[in-house]
């Protein structure tokens, strides 16, 4: 065990160490200050909140199954495993987070292009060549302050010059790092086309691409939740809800934008008899596209 855990520290790259040194520090302070401490373990509470942690296991069933698949196809190997645990904490976590994004109808294609940019080209090129270990240790609270400075400006329109002024400073050093990547690789480009780095790149992306499915019936799930909720408050005939719910589920399935569509266009309902409610849903499917 003590071997694993030596192996995977020898394979992080100076700018992962940077980022866990400075996590550890973080979390040392917040621990040494007391008012701190209390506000960052009521978070803590929340994010583990009943509910969060069954999406969690869930997530990590699925995306074990997800490894296991590509590691019968030989396409995962151990190799990838800092690179996987990245991408669970940097992509799936915020991916979960952000369930509420797959009701948009072009959800599947929105996220795929989103994976598949120039974007994760630079990055990934940028990522694969790292300065010295004191020099990412400055850069990473540099960029973690510049991060927080755009998201502070994005909440007011005030900032605006103040955030422009941070997109440009930021693009300045996207280029930087860019041609900096870019000269190491023509300097050394056989250490950089290798299968491993082949691999380090497509390996974020297909997981993305598998992980989908999992976001979507998260989002399905919730907004069936949600709408039962909803539909308790203004059907107060026990069998006529449970009605409604049935027929709910059979009409629209695993359908979530017609499910979505349906949630709205109820507001408008009056649910009488179990007729009224078949018939209020054969009217709504007849005049509303709800194929996927």
């Amino acid at each position: 065990m003590i071997e694993m855990v030596i192996s995977l520290v020898e394979k992080l790259s100076n700018r992962e160490i940077a980022i866990a040194v400075w996590i550890m520090v973080g979390v040392f302070w917040i621990i040494s200050r007391h008012k701190i401490r209390e506000s960052f373990f009521r978070v803590l509470k929340a994010f583990f909140a009943w509910k969060l942690v069954i999406s969690y296991v869930l997530m990590f069933s699925y995306i074990t199954l997800i490894i296991l698949s590509l590691c019968a196809l030989k396409i995962w190997r151990s190799t990838q495993f800092n690179n996987t645990v990245l991408w669970v904490a940097c992509v799936a976590f915020v991916m979960l987070f952000e369930y509420s994004k797959a009701n948009e109808e072009d959800f599947f294609q929105n996220a795929i292009k989103d994976n598949l940019r120039i974007l994760i080209v630079v990055e990934f090129i940028i990522n694969f060549y790292v300065f010295s270990l004191w020099i990412e240790l400055l850069l990473v609270p540099f960029f973690f302050m510049m991060g927080g400075m755009v998201a502070i400006a994005e909440t007011d329109a005030k900032y605006l010059r103040v955030r422009r002024f941070l997109d440009y400073v930021m693009a300045i050093i996207g280029l930087f790092f860019t041609g900096h990547a870019l000269y190491m690789i023509a300097s050394d480009f056989n250490r950089f086309a290798t299968l491993e780095n082949l691999e380090s790149f497509l390996i974020p992306i297909l997981l993305t691409i598998m992980f989908l499915p999992f976001i979507y019936f998260v989002a399905l799930y919730a907004s069936y939740e949600i709408l039962f909720v909803r539909l308790g408050f203004f059907v107060k005939d026990k069998s006529l809800l449970i009605h409604v719910k049935k027929k709910t589920l059979l009409a629209f399935g695993p359908n979530l934008w017609a499910l979505k569509k349906w949630a709205k266009h109820i507001n408008k309902l009056e649910f009488m008899d179990e007729k009224g409610v078949d018939e209020a849903i054969q009217i709504f499917k007849s005049a509303t596209p709800t194929g996927f």
